[in-house]
């Protein structure tokens, strides 16, 4: 039996506007900067800053030099997750990479990371996994015509801890993609947390469909499709008193239900990270529980939707 990993909770996106960390009697943001590759007029690098998911970023080419970019987020922040989200990277195992590098000075010249390029998907279905009769290839990764219904398709890629920098690189290698172009509809630039414990037993994630259904007067039943989206459940339990009000406490208070949170069910399972993995909103802000009368303990209940 596989155990899985302790999930990671990420947040804030400081690939989107935010406060200044420098208190003044002004509340100023800090817009991060784009730069660097070469990006259609129409579709920049700027509309990661609106946080729009149907505002995507599309390069003019597919070379890498033209799908590059730089993020100066203004201050030094810490990062430990970048994803790409709603992106058209081609789903083959070793053709498509990203590396991100992480810096405090603008160059790049002495990296805080390890910077290497990692593939963007990984074999997504398991030896033996597959019914009797199956025979689809299980050498590579799922196929665009699986991909459709995953309409915020994530690549993400988490660093090894999270690092104190101002500057970001990311570079996508797909020059073979098929559209001659790279598209990302979103960005997610920012640090990961992961609860000393794992999620209690039950933990769900789930595919939630919005569609509708009518019946007519003949009986016949009509349906109003829309897309499906994934929906995350569990409970954060036996978390200390300090890491409880510390990390979910402000994480709610923080974000509420209109920010986005990453959501990486296990970040040690490669093959399935496209199936868990996925950038959300809080649906509800749920209370911090104390179920003992010393409060040295404590549970928090966390419910995420896939932001579309």
């Amino acid at each position: 039996m596989t155990v899985l990993a302790r999930c990671l909770l990420c947040y804030p996106n400081y690939a989107e506007p935010q406060y200044a960390a420098t208190t003044t009697a002004t509340v100023t943001t800090r817009t991060p900067a784009y730069s660097g590759g070469s990006w259609q007029a129409a579709l920049p690098l700027s509309n990661f800053a609106l946080g729009k998911l149907y505002k995507p970023a599309r390069s003019t080419d597919a070379t890498n030099a033209s799908t590059k970019f730089d993020i100066d987020l203004g201050e030094n922040r810490w990062i430990g997750a970048v994803a790409l989200i709603r992106h058209n990277l081609t789903p083959v195992v070793g053709t498509s990479r990203v590396k991100v590098t992480v810096d405090d000075t603008a160059g790049f010249g002495s990296p805080l990371n390890t910077p290497a390029f990692v593939n963007a998907f990984q074999v997504s279905r398991a030896v033996g996994s597959l019914p009797n009769g199956w025979a689809l290839d299980t050498t590579n990764a799922p196929t665009q015509e699986e991909l459709q219904h995953y309409r915020s398709l994530a690549c993400v890629v988490v660093l090894d801890q999270n690092y104190f920098g101002r500057y970001v690189r990311v570079e996508i290698d797909d020059s073979t993609n098929t559209l001659g172009y790279v598209q990302i509809g979103g960005l997610f630039v920012g640090p990961w947390l992961q609860p000393n414990m794992n999620r209690a037993a039950g933990a769900q994630i789930t595919w939630r469909d919005p569609s509708t259904l009518s019946v007519g007067d003949t009986g016949v039943r009509s349906y109003t499709v829309r897309p499906r989206y994934r929906q995350a459940s569990f409970v954060l339990r036996s978390l200390g008193t300090d890491q409880a009000l510390e990390f979910p406490f402000e994480m709610e208070g923080r974000l509420g239900i209109g920010s986005r949170v990453l959501f990486v069910m296990d970040p040690t399972s490669a093959n399935h990270m496209h199936r868990w993995s996925f950038l959300g909103n809080l649906e509800e802000l749920s209370p911090l529980e104390f179920p003992y009368i010393n409060p040295t303990v404590g549970d928090k209940p966390i419910r995420i939707v896939e932001a579309l």
